[in-house]
């Protein structure tokens, strides 16, 4: 039983007159990039000297090569304005 059935509607779907730019959208994924990196980070450092260390590290890399382009892509559209 569900208290309050009026949000079983809402998902990135169903909007409900809310309008998610790419912008919306490139912030969020920007925010969990970096919050990827962070992670792949220290377990990296927990892990250090070892296979799955070496991984983790690898992956805080690309991650943060990833979140680097993403910030560089919201700068130049901030630029824009």
């Amino acid at each position: 039983m569900h208290k309050h059935p009026e949000y079983d509607n809402l998902h990135a779907d169903c909007q409900h007159d809310i309008t998610i730019t790419a912008k919306d959208r490139l912030m969020q994924a920007w925010e969990e990039c970096m919050d990827h990196t962070r992670n792949f980070t220290k377990f990296s450092h927990l892990y250090e000297g070892t296979e799955a260390g070496q991984v983790f590290a690898d992956a805080a890399v690309k991650e943060g090569e990833c979140a680097a382009s993403m910030h560089d892509l919201l700068e130049t559209w901030e630029e824009k304005r």
